[in-house]
């Protein structure tokens, strides 16, 4: 989820598929649009996205626990992709050590069928696995509020307007029981979602990483 919108939970198992708010159950003044609905497959623990870069076939496992979109240096090559230097100094660490990261940019990226122009991505790390070539970030993930709806295989842009004190929770039956938490604010270095949970009765932050296999 995005700072520019008022949605401010995180609803477990959240499935908004062309949706309105049910009748009741909602502010009137709540608004819910899809702006893209990306379909993955879970890999490994994974969620794989199927794209094109330059109208050639490419894979990415979706990392909202990553600041900026990557692409392995291989990868880079093989799409003829132009290198340049980081504007600001960027450091990849790793078990080989760290190295100074460079830029690309992508210039037709296509997710789900849709085209976007002039996409960033850092140029490092190693080859994620799983027939991917890198991760996409939260440069890509940031143009809404995201729903990660990964147990049936999707993971939707939303666009929420005047919704902070609706029950966004609508597959819902009514008097069945379901959980809530708020999450922190972002911000365009912090755009991760985090929030507060509880470790045997401890209170601690926690980071929502789709990269993360465990």
């Amino acid at each position: 989820m995005d700072a520019r919108h008022v949605t401010r939970s995180l609803l477990l198992a959240l499935a908004l598929a062309g949706l309105s708010v049910a009748p009741g159950r909602a502010l009137a003044a709540c608004k819910i649009g899809k702006m893209a609905e990306l379909p993955v497959t879970m890999t490994a623990m994974k969620p794989m996205l199927a794209t094109k870069i330059n109208g050639a076939d490419a894979q990415f496992v979706v990392d909202s626990g990553a600041f900026y979109s990557l692409i392995t240096p291989a990868s880079a090559a093989a799409f003829n992709l132009k290198l340049r230097s980081a504007p600001f100094r960027i450091t990849l660490a790793g078990i080989g050590g760290t190295s100074n990261a460079q830029i690309t940019t992508v210039k037709d990226l296509t997710l789900a069928n849709i085209p976007l122009t002039n996409i960033e991505f850092i140029v490092g790390g190693n080859d994620p696995g799983s027939g991917a070539i890198g991760f996409l970030g939260q440069n890509v993930l940031k143009v809404g509020d995201v729903e990660y709806d990964l147990a049936n295989g999707a993971i939707r842009l939303m666009r929420v307007d005047d919704c902070r004190r609706t029950m966004m929770a609508y597959w819902v039956a009514p008097g069945q029981g379901y959980s809530v938490i708020d999450i922190g604010d972002t911000t365009p270095m912090e755009p991760h979602t985090t929030g507060t949970v509880y470790l045997n009765g401890k209170r601690i932050r926690a980071l929502f990483d789709t990269g993360a296999t465990t």
